[in-house]
């Protein structure tokens, strides 16, 4: 035992300042089962702990309360979209042949960890199920293959010769320098550089109430306006603020060869953990990880507040109109699984579609009932609030919505973000809906004082 404690304290004197941050995922492949199996709780977790190495949230909160195997379908694979991928398997032919299929998965291909070759095939009888021997066996392969491979990488990255992440589509964009005259083409990265203070040189003109939103960005500022080109962006524009990176699309990659690398979005994300990881990466590849999470943390304590003191009594449903015809945002979105930890969301999608909106006629929201209704102004274009709530009055089953009948039907305010996601959107969303859930606990959004009282108790 001293001798396996003192080999694990000189992993961690040697290793940690190269490893720590690093995300991975604990697996073993049951593709013949249409599933793969997650481990959080296994016997190399301590280490990798004290290492700084980090299981995802959404990890976590998919595993099984004893933290043992998890079964985890094929279509939710993306979960094991980590830095490093840890692949348990015994040594015999039929386990090599889930390994073979598991890699052959055209998802599972396109992880970055895949790509850069840091997925380990670690033999379950020592990394799951210990002994005496087994235990050494473990530490025999940190010690001498898995961490001087993992340091290596950082290594390279620290002494300047590249700089790397990847993107949506699993491609490696890889720089000399952090890149620093970024231009943003989605909402989505807007959070992500809002979460890493980090104006962008450019954005479209369509996001201009994210621009001029002190909690975004400082005030006044520079960041370009730029125009729409039909469904494109202006690239003459772009041409000229002379970007180092462009977040955006594989449309706009094209046009775009020999200016700057594009880093592809491709899946929306679909809970602010997700989003916490990609600021974290994009924090690693700019060098602003310290700013990333402090204001990370101050985000997630803001939620935890409000958990605390939230009754989770109360179903909230997020909609918008377009040409007549109601959708509701489902339980599996960015939306609800952030309000889900404070609230009551768990819309169904009867398709299972892609897209996080769900039709649903007056009949069907009936059905539903929700206690909360907070109603996009899309659709009601020129119209006030008490306009839009006086338009779905006149609605015949509307009048017997439980909203309804309590007040409880609110229109978005303008320049409110409600997808969950990234720091301020998270913060703002959260400021903005917990008085109207639950008036009587919170008057007024938290003040940051009030946060810190509130973790402060017992």
């Amino acid at each position: 035992i001293a001798d396996y404690d003192a080999r694990v304290e000189a992993l961690v004197e040697e290793y940690r300042p190269q490893v720590e941050g690093i995300t991975y995922s604990q697996i073993k492949s049951f593709v013949s089962d249409s599933e793969v199996q997650l481990y959080t709780a296994t016997n190399v977790r301590p280490i990798l702990d004290r290492l700084g190495m980090v299981i995802p949230n959404e990890q976590i909160e998919a595993a099984s309360a004893d933290g043992g195997s998890t079964g985890i379908s094929l279509e939710r694979i993306d979960l094991f979209d980590t830095d490093v991928i840890f692949l348990f398997h015994y040594p015999n032919a039929a386990e090599q042949t889930e390994i073979d299929a598991l890699r052959a998965n055209p998802l599972f291909a396109s992880f970055g960890a895949v790509q850069n070759d840091r997925v380990y095939e670690v033999i379950s009888s020592w990394w799951y199920l210990q002994g005496a021997i087994g235990a050494q066996l473990l530490l025999d392969d940190l010690e001498q293959t898995i961490l001087p491979s993992l340091a290596s990488i950082s290594d390279s990255s620290a002494s300047g010769n590249s700089l790397s992440i990847v993107d949506g589509t699993g491609i490696t964009l890889t720089f000399d320098a952090p890149p620093e005259r970024i231009v943003c083409l989605y909402t989505r990265c807007l959070e992500l550089l809002a979460a890493l203070e980090l104006p962008p040189v450019g954005t479209m003109v369509s996001s201009e109430e994210y621009v001029t939103n002190p909690a975004y960005f400082p005030q006044p500022n520079e960041i370009t306006l730029i125009d729409w080109d039909g469904d494109n962006p202006n690239f003459e524009q772009i041409i000229a603020l002379q970007p180092d990176l462009v977040l955006g699309w594989q449309e706009v990659q094209a046009p775009l060869d020999g200016i700057a690398p594009v880093y592809n979005v491709v899946n929306e994300q679909d809970s602010f953990g997700k989003s916490h990881e990609e600021i974290r990466a994009f924090a690693k590849l700019l060098g602003r990880e310290d700013i990333a999470e402090a204001n990370i943390t101050a985000a997630m304590n803001r939620l935890e507040a409000y958990k605390r003191l939230s009754p989770a009594n109360v179903s909230i449903m997020d909609m918008f109109f377009s040409n007549d015809t109601s959708y509701y945002r489902d339980g599996g979105s960015g939306t609800c699984n952030l309000l889900k930890e404070v609230a009551i969301c768990d819309w169904p999608d009867p398709q299972n579609a892609a897209s996080w909106s769900v039709e649903a006629n007056d009949e069907a929201l009936l059905q539903l009932d929700p206690d909360v209704i907070l109603i996009s102004a899309y659709g009601f274009e020129g119209m006030s609030a008490e306009e839009i709530q006086a338009t779905l009055r006149e609605r015949p089953l509307w009048a017997e919505l439980s909203a309804l009948k309590s007040g409880r039907i609110f229109v978005e305010p303008d320049g409110l973000n409600l997808d969950g996601m990234g720091t301020v959107g998270m913060n703002q969303m959260l400021d903005a809906i917990m008085p109207l859930l639950y008036p009587d606990v919170f008057p007024t959004a938290l003040t940051d004082e009030q946060v810190q009282e509130i973790l402060a108790q017992a």
